[in-house]
């Protein structure tokens, strides 16, 4: 039987989560472990937030909690018994027989969390029922930091998503120029962009030699001069650069790089630049190749379109843009927000 650390250990672990912010799985754990150390047929956690849509998670039979009204009424750190709580608030018509025991928890100021089991016939032992009474100065502060963390990790997920928008990542390295932590992606992204690999011994290998050096020499003056950025090219085509500096992070000397890549405007989803720009489909092509440096001509060409097609798009372009030649519609386009726009 689950002992009483195993069963905080488990709750613990849910509050916290995993690195990828999953928490359903914990969760069901922490309350199947409180389940059977109390002899309960199944267990519930319903939380309801302040504002937004309640959570529930539930093992064992499936079964209705009280409702609104009645959890309002019951006070919290309370451990609620069958007799407590009115038939009709345990699960409808088939309540008799059933045995419950019920823990409301406040979480601070963002909302309340109802904690239930219940099993069929006898009543819980006075044993059983102590596990939620030694849940009450605990399960709230878990609770609270749980829904703390998913926020925060709802705005970490943000800033990603921003980062990866504008070609923007980083790279956490050791003083040796191991690589420590990276950017969710950054892996791919380098190998696929630049050609630069992150090998077993969790070293970066660049195949292009004069990238080799760069980097070689960016980590060593970077270890070298404190404080001093380092700037090193990956690769020219696309264009990918990282600058390195000595740093610290949560108390530990680290070398920090922060990369950038080069975007194409033509991997911004074509009926977005559209919509955005108030451009025909075709417009919105043409202007793609414009702002990633192809000429009239040559985007004409890559286009399968005749010149005088071309130049009369552009016009078209030009009109609706406000711009008065392609100059300003790179301006307005590459320094637009249509860059972070959300793409999935």
């Amino acid at each position: 039987m689950p002992s009483e650390s195993e069963i905080l250990t488990a709750l613990f672990a849910a509050a916290m989560g995993d690195s990828e912010g999953n928490s359903s799985t914990f969760w069901l754990d922490f309350l199947d472990l409180l389940a059977q150390s109390s002899h309960a047929e199944s267990a519930m956690l319903q939380i309801q937030w302040r504002s937004g849509s309640p959570v529930l998670w539930q093992v064992g039979a499936n079964w209705s909690a009280p409702d609104l009204a009645t959890i309002v009424r019951m006070r919290a750190g309370r451990v609620y018994s069958t007799t407590d709580l009115p038939a009709a608030a345990i699960s409808g018509s088939d309540a008799p027989g059933r045995a419950v025991r019920a823990l409301k928890v406040i979480i601070g100021q963002e909302g309340v969390a109802l904690l239930m089991l219940q099993r069929e016939g006898a009543d819980f032992r006075a044993t059983d029922a102590s596990r939620l009474s030694s849940l009450v100065p605990y399960i709230g502060p878990a609770l609270k930091g749980w829904k703390e963390l998913e926020q925060s990790r709802s705005i970490a997920a943000l800033d990603r998503h921003i980062c990866r928008a504008l070609g923007a990542g980083w790279i956490i390295f050791s003083q040796s120029g191991k690589v420590q932590q990276m950017a969710p992606g950054m892996a791919d992204r380098l190998a696929t962009a630049a050609g630069v690999y992150l090998r077993a011994d969790r070293r970066l290998f660049a195949p292009d030699d004069n990238a080799a050096e760069a980097l070689r020499r960016g980590i060593a003056a970077a270890t070298l001069h404190e404080g001093e950025a380092q700037f090193v090219e990956l690769s020219r085509r696309p264009v990918v650069q990282m600058v390195i500096r000595a740093e610290s992070l949560a108390g530990e000397p680290v070398l920090v790089g922060r990369l950038r890549q080069s975007l194409a405007t033509r991997d911004i989803p074509e009926a977005q630049l559209a919509s955005r720009f108030g451009l025909s489909r075709s417009e919105a092509r043409l202007a793609a190749h414009l702002c990633d440096g192809f000429s009239l001509r040559d985007a004409g060409q890559a286009l399968g379109w005749t010149l005088e097609t071309t130049r009369s798009c552009s016009k078209q372009i030009y009109a609706k843009t406000g711009a008065n030649g392609q100059t300003a519609v790179l301006r307005r386009i590459l320094l637009d927000i249509v860059w972070v726009a959300q793409m999935d």
